[in-house]
């Protein structure tokens, strides 16, 4: 929820937005450590808003950032789903597979 980021980065000290589309409840979190101490705080916060996101029914996505942080709070129901719909989406556009990986 919007107001679990707020507070999530208040309680933290991070420097940081959210930002989104509140009506449909897809909201997104930048935060900018200014420290390796507070990239540490922020990894963490941003675990435990996935987690709380995935036990609350909701979904994640990793969209911007470092790469190397998508992984830990992907959501492995979510990402078969959109595996389904890319390869529906490729047998739609590329039916002979003529298009390559």
């Amino acid at each position: 929820s919007l107001e679990s980021y707020l507070l999530g980065l208040e309680r933290e000290g991070l420097y940081g937005a959210v930002y989104g589309h509140l009506f449909e409840n897809r909201l997104h979190i930048a935060i900018s450590p200014r420290s390796a101490a507070e990239r540490d705080k922020a990894i963490r916060l941003l675990r435990g808003l996935a987690e709380d996101a995935l036990k609350a029914g909701g979904s994640c996505a990793s969209e911007y950032g470092e790469g190397k942080l998508e992984t830990p709070w992907l959501d492995p129901v979510n990402c078969a789903k959109r595996d389904a719909r890319l390869v529906a989406l490729r047998s739609f556009f590329d039916p002979q597979g003529r298009m390559g990986d």
